[in-house]
């Protein structure tokens, strides 16, 4: 379905190590007593993408206008080689624009102040999004471990700089009535934009939830459900829910041809902390997912490229980006599974349903000072 030449707009996970406890995050994983401990069923968990290796990677795409660096289950700045890869983007395609999300209060100085001398030489194409959900006494609620002096220490480095940064926050209860106060600091600060983001679990039980783990110690436990038995029947089951909820089938966003504002484009692929290559964000989990049934079909449907293609089938340490796309995944199978085959994803259908609502978001700029 893909040529190289089609993806325009990367998200790159070079870090899949984060102190944040966010636990709608899928680094975690509830046990049955609800409580929240590190995903023991992600494959690649902990772990750096080699600065060498995303050298030679970043070259396989051609002329890219848009990479992300961030961490699917992780934070882009606990990568102390954060400045070697804005490099190398910089070097190989010379108009993407670059945009780096973190939670801020990761990475020491001079890994902070490396990467910003990297980035003033492409000052005018590079975006930091600091994702702060609150102000002192609340961020800590959502992002459990994420210190807010050393946040507001390492957004002023690079403000100082003259650097284009914003402010993203997540729309929780507990945070509603400090958003124009946060704005208000946002612009004071020097931050070009504040942007208020809709909740991924908008529902009024598991916002308790947050708050209710807020005060709890971030486990360092391994934890792996337990397997059940009738997953696909849960799975079968899951599946003519969606098809209820959508039954005008699904609009693929991946396969889309154009321009989503700020400079992104569909479709968006995703490129995980272990090379692999995914047409999207939410299909890059499925190997990790909470969803239990989703998981194990995917496992299924992994162990059949695996033994057809080799192991490592959708990995840039393994294969080139044009034997990934040419592979039968990429080319056909997830295709065909929009038509309901026995490939098909749940993911695809919850994700890209042809009724589901789009995603509005508040957004301000503020004008240079």
């Amino acid at each position: 379905m893909w040529q190289v030449s089609d993806i325009k707009w990367v998200d790159w996970d070079i870090s899949s190590v984060c102190n944040a406890g966010c636990i709608d995050c899928v680094r975690w994983l509830p046990d049955s007593d609800n409580h929240y401990h590190l995903n023991g069923h992600h494959p690649a968990f902990n772990q750096l993408y080699d600065p060498r290796l995303f050298a030679d990677h970043i070259t396989q795409f051609d002329d890219l206008e848009y990479v992300q660096l961030l961490g699917n289950v992780g934070d882009p700045m606990a990568n102390a080689h954060i400045d070697q890869m804005v490099h190398a983007v910089a070097r190989h395609h010379q108009s993407a624009r670059i945009e780096i999300n973190t939670n801020g209060s990761l990475g020491s100085e001079s890994v902070w102040q490396r990467l910003i001398a990297a980035a003033v030489e492409v000052s005018d194409r590079i975006n930091m999004v600091f994702s702060i959900d609150g102000l002192e006494h609340t961020n800590h609620i959502y992002r459990r471990g994420c210190d807010w002096h050393r946040i507001l220490e390492r957004a002023k480095w690079w403000l100082a700089a003259g650097l284009d940064a914003e402010w993203k926050m997540i729309d929780f209860p507990f945070n509603a009535d400090q958003r124009d106060s946060a704005r208000d600091m946002a612009r004071d600060m020097g931050f070009k934009q504040f942007t208020v983001f809709p909740r991924q679990t908008p529902t009024a039980e598991f916002d308790q939830l947050i708050i209710d783990h807020s005060q709890q110690p971030q486990s360092t436990q391994l934890y792996q459900q337990s397997y059940q038995a009738d997953w696909h029947d849960q799975y079968d089951q899951q599946m003519e829910i969606l098809h209820a909820w959508h039954p005008q089938g699904i609009a693929p966003k991946c396969q889309s041809q154009h321009s989503s504002g700020k400079g992104h484009h569909v479709p968006n692929f995703q490129i995980n902390v272990d090379s692999s290559v995914w047409p999207c964000s939410w299909t890059s989990c499925m190997d990790s997912q909470k969803n239990q049934p989703l998981r194990l079909k995917w496992h299924q449907i992994n162990q059949h490229y695996e033994t057809t293609l080799g192991q490592g089938w959708n990995q840039l340490k393994h294969r080139s980006l044009a034997e990934i796309l040419n592979s039968p995944w990429f080319k056909h199978d997830l295709a065909e599974s929009w038509q309901d085959s026995q490939f098909s994803l749940s993911v695809c259908w919850l994700e890209c349903g042809a009724c589901k609502p789009k995603i509005t978001v508040d957004t301000n700029s503020f004008k240079s000072q």
